[in-house]
């Protein structure tokens, strides 16, 4: 009878330990694996995230990714990728094609990393083939238009995971890095880099004053070789130097402006003087800039950029 109860009480111990396991140290929960929530694409490397207007036929989206199925891969059957389209460009045309499939990606085109165990594959995805894919042309396709493209990972066991089926958990968790979907914005060389005269006109807002003349010397660089975002020495263009050093403000604002095919985008941001800073611009045809900025603290500021030799 000892025996007996020795046996029970050893049987019940381990039921009781394998009902708790212990899933803290396992970046999926174990019973995660086996459900819609078992597989994911995870980004290891963004290599190149735009199309070039100017080059559509030598433009790709390339990323580095990881697929996650809890068994190393054996369960994995396929990536396919989709994609829609947003029309931002309607000077040639607007249109609005239905989500197509654009490429898949079968398991034997990856291969096993050594650290992981996991396959992984840099995916190239041409704009020609994802023009070709939405039926679109390429002369239907304009600066700033966009590319969203969908991911749905199919496992051999008849399971599809997406962003329609895939936890906010690891969608949006920094562990994962799987989001299942990217935009690929189609971009336009930018060569504002360099040295500008700068001269504004607005009304400052301690006294009044509406001014025309404030002059200064900015200079823009590009945020990275080849960018279309620039890091702007002073946003302000004399501005607060000029009007309201004196009163506690910085001498500059430092900034980033981007260009999208013509048009400049300034984020709002903050002005270095505790309140928010924000604007927008043209790219001119005779090479000059023109910079809209307005502060909540109520200024509000045109600039002319002229770029120096």
């Amino acid at each position: 009878m000892k025996q007996l109860k020795i046996v029970l009480a050893f049987i019940l111990a381990i039921g009781f330990i394998s009902s708790c396991k212990d899933d803290s140290l396992s970046p999926v929960p174990f019973e995660s694996v086996t459900t819609t929530y078992g597989g994911y694409v995870k980004e290891l490397d963004i290599i190149s995230d735009t199309y070039k207007i100017e080059d559509l036929a030598g433009s790709s989206f390339v990323m580095k990714v990881e697929i996650y199925d809890g068994l190393h891969g054996a369960n994995f059957e396929s990536l396919d990728i989709y994609a829609t389209y947003k029309d931002n460009s309607p000077n040639n045309g607007t249109v609005k094609p239905d989500e197509a499939k654009v490429i898949s990606f079968p398991a034997s085109q990856f291969t096993i990393d050594e650290k992981s165990g996991n396959p992984v594959l840099e995916l190239v995805i041409p704009a020609t083939t994802a023009i070709a894919a939405l039926g679109l042309t390429e002369a239907e396709v304009g600066g700033s238009d966009v590319f969203n493209f969908r991911q749905v990972l199919n496992m051999k066991d008849g399971n599809s995971y997406s962003v329609a089926n895939t936890g906010l958990d690891v969608l949006a968790g920094p562990f994962y890095q799987s989001p299942f979907t990217n935009g690929v914005a189609v971009v336009c060389p930018s060569f504002l880099e360099g040295t500008y005269d700068v001269v504004s006109s607005g009304t400052d807002q301690i006294d009044g004053t509406y001014h025309t003349d404030i002059m200064a010397e900015v200079t823009l660089a590009y945020t990275s070789p080849g960018s279309t975002s620039y890091d702007v020495d002073d946003m302000s263009a004399g501005v607060f130097g000029e009007l309201y050093v004196d009163y506690g403000a910085p001498a500059t604002v430092p900034y980033v402006m981007s260009e999208a095919c013509g048009k400049l985008i300034i984020l709002a941001g903050d002005d270095g003087w505790g309140d928010v800073f924000s604007g927008d611009g043209t790219v001119n045809g005779n090479g000059t800039l023109t910079v809209h900025w307005t502060t909540n603290y109520g200024d509000n500021w045109t600039a002319t950029y002229t770029k120096q030799p």
